[in-house]
C-alpha cells in the first residue's frame, strides 16, 4: 500500500489563544481516540508544558507568550497500527509540519485545511520575516558608504545618522536571528497591555533615523 509523506514549511504566523485551539482541532479532527494518539507541548525558555489532550493543556498555568508549540497526532487502526499522522513544530525561528497517510484524500485534504488556516494568520511583518536577512545585509553595506560620503562632504553632524542606523541594523539582526524580531511564529496566549514593546521603539527610532539619513544625503548633493 502506497504511503504519502510530505514536509511542509510554513510561512510566518501570528497565533492567539483561540487560534491555537482552532489549529489543534484541525489536526485532531476525525482522529480516533487512542492512548497514544495525541501529544501537545508548549515551550517557554527551558520550560516545557505537555498534555495528551486539549483540555488538560489549556487547564495549566500558561505564560502570556510562548516560544514554541509542538503537536503530534497519530491515527490508529483497529488492529493497532498507525495509518496517518501529523507532527507540527512551531518555533520563533523555524516552523513546519510533517504529514503522512495511506489515505490520499485525507492526506491532501488535511494539508489544504492546515495551509488555508495558517495563511489567514499571517502577521503584518510576514514579508520582513522572510526577507529581513537579505534586506539587512544590503543596508549594512549601503549606510557605511553614505557615512563616508557625508564625511567627504564635511557634513559631520549629518554623518551621525547613518552610524546610528547601522548600529540599529546590527542590533535588529541579532534580535531577528534569535526570533525576537519578526519571528517565524509568534504565539500570544494572554494579552499583556502593560508589556513594553522594545522592538517597536527600536524600529521606530530606526525608521526615523533612516528618513533623516536619506534627507541629509539628498541635501548633501546640493
Amino acid at each position: 500500500m502506497k504511503e504519502y509523506r510530505k514536509i511542509v514549511k510554513t510561512e510566518a504566523v501570528l497565533l492567539k489563544y483561540d487560534d491555537v485551539e482552532k489549529l489543534i482541532n484541525i489536526l485532531i479532527e476525525n482522529i480516533p481516540n487512542h492512548s497514544h494518539a495525541f501529544d501537545f507541548n508548549i515551550n517557554k525558555g527551558d520550560t516545557t508544558i505537555g498534555a495528551d489532550n486539549l483540555n488538560d493543556l489549556f487547564a495549566q498555568d500558561l505564560p502570556n507568550e510562548i516560544d514554541g508549540l509542538t503537536c503530534t497526532v497519530r491515527g490508529w487502526t483497529e488492529d493497532n497500527n498507525i495509518d496517518k499522522g501529523i507532527s507540527l513544530s512551531f518555533r520563533r525561528t523555524v516552523s513546519d509540519y510533517q504529514i503522512h497517510a495511506y489515505d490520499e484524500t485525507w492526506f491532501l485534504g488535511k494539508i489544504g485545511q492546515i495551509n488555508t488556516f495558517l495563511k489567514s494568520k499571517k502577521p503584518w511583518y510576514a514579508f520582513l520575516s522572510k526577507n529581513f536577512a537579505s534586506i539587512n545585509g544590503i543596508l549594512v553595506v549601503v549606510f557605511p558608504m553614505i557615512f563616508i560620503f557625508l564625511i567627504n562632504k564635511e557634513k559631520y553632524v549629518l554623518a551621525l545618522f547613518p552610524v546610528i542606523v547601522t548600529i540599529i541594523l546590527m542590533i535588529s539582526f541579532k534580535k531577528y536571528l534569535s526570533g525576537e524580531l519578526f519571528p517565524q511564529t509568534r504565539i500570544i496566549l494572554k494579552e499583556d497591555n502593560k508589556q513594553i514593546n522594545y522592538n517597536f521603539w527600536l524600529l521606530l527610532i530606526g525608521g526615523l533615523t533612516l528618513v533623516a539619513t536619506i534627507v541629509s544625503t539628498i541635501k548633501a548633493f546640493f
